[in-house]
């Protein structure tokens, strides 16, 4: 196993490359899912997390809000960053994924909108994804799910698809 010996970005990248190919398939059936975790690595960027004993994924410092030390548990939800490579974030979010609840828009930009919901990065919903224009500092119901092209924790207003409508 190659350890990280500096706080470059670069040995950090590499580090995921020697990491994560192998679990790309389980990265897709754990992605949004919180899940209990052992700190396997203290690194000086964060920290190395092992599941089941089989999926490792990086722990960024950023998104952690405790002090943790090898053999720790910790909860924590696998997602992506903005690189959109795979990491943990032990932030939860205030709704589990394939669930609805009322959120507020922070910003909204020709690409789509985003919301606060506990987590270290803000919630995207894709303007393909909005039932209407969305405009920061108002409310809206947004239903979390894993978007199935991307593998990415996606948002949306447009509920329609996640419920049956009842007559």
């Amino acid at each position: 196993r190659q350890h990280i010996q500096g706080d470059s970005r670069a040995e950090l990248l590499l580090q995921y490359k020697l990491t994560i190919p192998k679990h790309r398939d389980s990265m897709k059936e754990i992605t949004g899912h919180q899940l209990d975790w052992t700190v396997e690595e203290v690194a000086p960027t964060g920290f190395w997390l092992l599941h089941n004993e089989d999926i490792r994924l990086f722990l960024p410092h950023s998104n952690v809000q405790v002090s943790l030390k090898e053999g720790d548990s910790v909860k924590a939800i696998a997602t992506h960053d903005e690189d959109n490579n795979p990491v943990a974030d032990a932030m939860l979010p205030e709704t589990p994924i394939d669930s609805s609840m009322v959120l507020l828009a922070k910003d909204a930009t020709a690409r789509g909108a985003y919301f606060n919901w506990g987590m270290s990065r803000d919630l995207y919903v894709p303007k393909k994804w909005q039932e209407s224009p969305v405009y920061p500092g108002m409310k809206y119901v947004v239903h979390t799910f894993v978007d199935e092209t991307s593998g990415r924790i996606t948002g949306a207003t447009k509920l329609h698809r996640f419920y049956p409508e009842t007559s």
